[in-house]
């Protein structure tokens, strides 16, 4: 069986509405899911000079942006963004959301996150974006649908 590449745009980003409900983050034109560690030095005198770590603890954020949607009529944000906005504004336990990522090759993992937004704005000729910065409290849930 011959290997194929994946792009991009075929992730996706849900983010948990009111109630039990995932909202789809709309019209998404980046997506970056990072992965770090951080690590303990281990390093001592009969190591002859070369250094030795450990990973104790594994970090994750995800990046995205996407197009600023309203409602023609209403004028409102579109609801996932609303959700994602809101998380933004609160501190707490109150600023925690659940979120939901699929891979472009259909796996799933289910997170809780905190937000920042990046600043918003441009120039004559641009469109409004929205996005930020997810960072993933815990490990994330692999999904099985």
């Amino acid at each position: 069986m011959a290997d194929i590449v994946m792009i991009a745009k075929d992730f996706e980003l849900e983010v948990q509405g009111d109630g039990e409900e995932f909202l789809k983050v709309p019209q998404l034109t980046s997506l970056t899911y990072s992965q770090g560690s951080n690590e303990v030095d281990l390093s001592n005198f009969d190591d002859d000079g070369f250094k030795s770590s450990m990973v104790v603890s594994r970090t994750r954020t995800l990046t995205f942006e996407c197009n600023y949607l309203v409602d023609e009529d209403t004028k409102e944000l579109h609801p996932a963004l609303k959700v994602i906005s809101d998380l933004n504004n609160k501190v707490g336990y109150e600023g925690i959301g659940t979120f939901r990522l699929t891979f472009p090759n259909g796996d799933k993992i289910e997170f809780r996150g905190t937000v920042s937004l990046n600043d918003m704005g441009g120039g004559v000729d641009d469109k409004l974006t929205f996005g930020g910065t997810i960072t993933i409290n815990g490990k994330p849930i692999e999904v099985t649908d």
